[in-house]
């Protein structure tokens, strides 16, 4: 008898094991979560992808590449704790809202405490929003004292965030994503792994087509739950 899973199960099983189906199922229920917004929709697979090829190119160790993508999968669960309204909310966040957002990494990690992750991937989704100069949260961790695979996902996760629709402003365009990245460069970034997202890109492991608009499957039921609720 085919054994069944919880998707936490699945999720479980996928990180501890190498097969692709597995791995191809942790990313179709964590998918799943990102399309519950629609300014998440395709954040885990670019993400988690982005995450690899920068962390390729400082020629990271396979076990740390692992972590870091597996990290990148599961480091916004906590997100869906937020409120929506926080979330989609089109103006600035007030400071309370802003107090609520910075607790999802452990949020995440307190909805992950069953899985058997390495201290390396749960290293990298508590610190993932640390910065460069000590601003980030929830620590005010900074330079060298950030996991070099929460400084990526760091950026990836930012990456996606500037590139992707939200509630305030449309996507900007990849030349203009490298140009606000770089004004960030040794204040939210680590300077080493923003010159390694630079590389990326020109070598093309990081191409172009992976900043076309992801399709949300979601949006005509959204238009029609809106439409019905205003009538």
């Amino acid at each position: 008898m085919e054994e069944k899973r919880t998707p936490m199960e699945t999720i479980s099983h996928g990180i501890s094991t190498e097969t692709l189906f597995d791995k191809n199922m942790v990313e179709a229920i964590l998918g799943a979560y990102d399309m519950l917004s629609p300014y998440s929709v395709g954040r885990t697979r670019r993400v988690s992808s982005w995450t690899r090829s920068i962390g390729s190119v400082l020629h990271l160790n396979e076990a740390s590449l692992k972590d870091m993508e597996n990290a990148a999968m599961l480091c916004d669960l906590g997100m869906w704790a937020v409120p929506a309204k926080i979330i989609n909310k089109k103006g600035r966040l007030t400071l309370a809202e802003f107090r609520i957002v910075q607790q999802h990494p452990n949020l995440t990690l307190n909805m992950l405490k069953a899985l058997p992750l390495s201290d390396e991937i749960k290293k990298n989704v508590r610190q993932h929003h640390e910065a460069f100069d000590g601003s980030g949260y929830p620590e005010h961790l900074s330079g060298d004292e950030i996991a070099i695979g929460a400084a990526i996902i760091n950026l990836s996760c930012a990456l996606f965030a500037i590139t992707s629709i939200r509630p305030y402003r449309d996507p900007v365009s990849l030349s203009k994503a490298v140009e606000i990245i770089n004004g960030e460069n040794r204040k939210q970034f680590c300077p080493n792994v923003v010159d390694a997202l630079k590389k990326a890109l020109n070598e093309g492991t990081i191409t172009i087509d992976a900043f076309e608009p992801i399709n949300d499957p979601f949006a005509s039921i959204r238009r029609d739950l809106e439409l019905g609720f205003d009538s």
